[in-house]
């Protein structure tokens, strides 16, 4: 005869891995304004933002060891990070819907990944991220970059931790990958031709 409750305490941790984790509400940084400042970042109008075909099954919910993160309710993570971008250029100023540069984006890949411990001590965990970001100037391309993040963290596998501390990680990367754009010295120059051109026209 089978015993239900060596089965149900097999079944329990199974049900625990379907829980999801809603990814913290983006805010800007102070290094990402810093960076926008520094680099004399014109201003820019923003066009669509997509995800490639090796980002698909992605979208909706990234897998977090025996969790998942998934963006606020209707959402998904190429909204998340569009909106991520536009807070950002906004609080720095650096917002035009009527420039002549208009950025786009494509989200390319992504994914969590862990290499798990079995220490009882932490696990390491990692968040990797690829946009491709295009920037065009009367329908020309005047820029057109795909810009990589990887992100490693340290957590405890207790999914009740790691679940959250992965949201915060994965927006901690995608402000980190937001900042290497803004310091990139060629986003800078078109940014800044379309803006001397703009305010000439």
């Amino acid at each position: 005869m089978i015993r239900a409750a060596p089965f149900l305490a097999l079944l329990l941790p199974l049900a625990a891995c379907c829980r999801s984790y809603e990814l913290p509400a983006y805010y800007p940084i102070a290094t990402t304004a810093q960076a926008l400042q520094d680099h004399h970042v014109g201003k820019v109008s923003l066009g669509t933002f997509d995800s490639g075909p090796e980002a698909k099954d992605t979208l909706a919910r990234l897998k977090s060891g025996g969790a998942s993160i998934v963006p606020a309710a209707g959402q998904s993570f190429v909204e998340y990070i569009a909106a991520g971008l536009r807070r950002e250029i906004e609080r720095a100023g650096c917002f035009d819907p009527s420039s002549p540069a208009v950025l786009s984006g494509t989200l390319v890949a992504q994914k969590l990944s862990v290499d798990w411990s079995f220490s009882g001590t932490a696990d390491e965990w990692e968040a990797d991220l690829r946009i491709r970001f295009v920037v065009r100037r009367e329908g020309t391309v005047v820029f057109d970059k795909t810009l990589a993040k990887r992100h490693g963290w340290t957590s405890v596998s207790l999914q009740q931790i790691s679940g959250p501390k992965s949201g915060e990680e994965y927006l901690a990367t995608v402000q980190l990958l937001l900042r290497d754009l803004f310091s990139d010295p060629d986003f800078a120059a078109v940014t800044q031709a379309a803006a001397t051109a703009h305010a000439g026209s």
